[in-house]
């Protein structure tokens, strides 16, 4: 055991002593860092938020005015088209007038519904000027798209009109939302869907600012009243209606269990998720470079014939650490970076399975670091074993990275055609089960549980997770007993 130790100690002096390693690891580290900057100058451009359309409002009307204004009665499409726009930023610019303080974040989906009502008594106006001016037949050619707007009952307009101007804080707004739960024909399996998601919106959004919150609670309830209603309207848009329903019942059983713990989905979350998942790539993409290379070069390079299995068990040792080393550093980095730079605590959401098992987000993190450091491992068996048989660092180096660059190319290309022989094909292929960790853990999702099970028990082209594992491990072994079985019985020169 001392032997090994100290043979594996001068392979670290060996391995550490090439200024390339050096230069590479500071490459990878700053590259990594850099990755992590890039993807969050992209998540704050796409986060800022899109500014609703207030302040461009009287803008709009004026243009649309003037072309409705300008464009004559003998091209009756083009008139309707700009009726409707004219009609619609008439509407929103009344609303606006009439309360210039802005739509809050909770009243927005009151706000498009009032702009619709009043949109409609626009057009009926504008439909009674065009039969008093060009008849009725033109009038009913020209409104012919708008036809359900032309019976919208201007009094329960009006009355939902002032509804809507009384609502001035978020608590009113979900008060009139329990009343409108009573006031409204629904079932009783309707009403629980309802009242569910105004629970959750007091509880996971008490200030009504947050859209995102919203947008999850506004999702529960889709969910919910799909599996309520049924699934006749899935039958003409998805051969496999079973299925869909399943994934919307384990979704739904997921949004519940979440919400009832108080677990949602933040900006920062999804920005932190982005930035963490692009910075591993990073690093596994280094891995398999730095790796490669050492791992490619270390039998090749010997001076002397040697036969002793502790030797290259030294070297192999000394290889998996330094990648395990580069692997926990960019960790560390990646924590840190997004806990900094993404919200803090905010950034650390966990993941949560289909049970509502919480997983640690540090957790979730190392285990797709060890991912990415396991596939890179293989890649670089697989340059250890080309060393002891070929002697050649040339040789040993290229075909890991000629395989890393096409075997995603080759594996999309093959699965564009169907079939079961091409499918056992792709199952034996090497570089089609490097993708591990993008099926266990599909990034921008919560539902890992519902991930874990899709892949494991997933059938076609893709492999399940379990498969692949099993896989990746016999063809490690047997690379490791090929390297060992040629170092022991060849001389290696250089």
């Amino acid at each position: 055991m001392r032997r090994l130790f100290v043979l594996t100690k001068n392979e670290f002096t060996k391995i550490f002593a090439k200024k390339f390693v050096w230069i590479l690891s500071v490459i990878a580290i700053v590259f990594i860092l850099l990755t992590g900057v890039l993807m969050s100058l992209i998540s704050l451009i796409s986060s800022i938020p899109e500014a609703y359309e207030d302040d461009y409002i009287r803008d709009d009307y004026e243009y649309y005015e003037r072309v409705y204004e300008e464009c004559g009665f003998d091209n009756v499409s083009q008139k309707s088209y700009y009726a409707y726009y004219y009609c619609q930023y008439s509407a929103k610019l009344e609303i606006l007038e009439s309360d210039p303080s802005g739509v809050p974040t909770y009243k927005r989906d009151m706000y498009e519904e009032l702009c619709t009502m009043i949109t409609a008594v626009k057009l009926q106006e504008l439909y009674d000027s065009v039969v008093a001016e060009q008849g009725y037949d033109y009038a009913q050619e020209m409104f012919a798209d708008y036809e359900h707007y032309l019976s919208y009952d201007k009094t329960q307009i009006e009355v939902f009109r002032q509804e809507y101007m009384e609502i001035d804080t978020y608590k009113a707004y979900l008060e009139y939302l329990k009343d409108s739960v009573e006031t409204n024909d629904l079932t009783e399996a309707q009403k629980d869907i309802e009242y569910k998601a105004i629970e959750y919106h007091e509880k996971l959004n008490p200030d009504g600012n947050d859209s995102t919150v919203a947008a999850q609670i506004d999702r529960y309830r889709y969910l919910a009243y799909s599996l309520e209603d049924g699934y006749d309207y899935i039958q003409d848009l998805c051969v496999l209606a079973t299925d869909v329903r399943a994934e919307y019942e384990r979704e739904l059983v997921l949004c519940e269990k979440t919400f009832d713990r108080g677990i949602v989905q933040s900006e920062n979350a999804t920005a932190s998720e982005l930035v963490a998942v692009t910075m591993i790539d990073t690093t596994q993409s280094f891995l398999v470079i730095l790796l490669v290379i050492v791992s490619g070069s270390m039998i090749s390079g010997e001076i002397s014939p040697v036969k002793r299995y502790k030797i290259i068990l030294s070297k192999f040792i000394a290889v998996a650490v330094t990648g395990l080393a580069l692997t926990l550093i960019s960790y560390c980095l990646t924590v840190a970076y997004t806990f900094v730079f993404h919200g803090g605590f905010d950034s650390l959401y966990p993941y949560v399975t289909s049970s509502a098992i919480i997983i640690p987000r540090v957790i979730y993190l190392l285990i797709r670091f060890l991912i990415a450091y396991g596939e890179a491992m293989v890649l670089a068996l697989f340059a250890f074993m080309l060393s002891t048989l070929t002697k050649n660092t040339a040789i040993s180096v290229a075909l890991p990275f000629l395989i890393n660059m096409i075997g995603s190319t080759v594996t999309g290309i093959m699965s564009i055609f169907p079939g079961h022989v091409n499918s056992a094909i792709l199952k034996v292929l090497p570089f089609n089960h490097f993708d591990i960790s993008q099926r266990l853990f599909p990034s921008s999702s919560l539902d890992l549980g519902a991930a874990i099970e899709d892949v494991l028990f997933s059938s076609g082209a893709q492999s399940p997770a379990w498969f692949s594992v099993i896989y990746l491990l016999v063809l490690t072994v047997g690379m490791a007993f090929t390297a060992l079985d040629s170092f022991k019985n060849k001389d290696i020169l250089k």
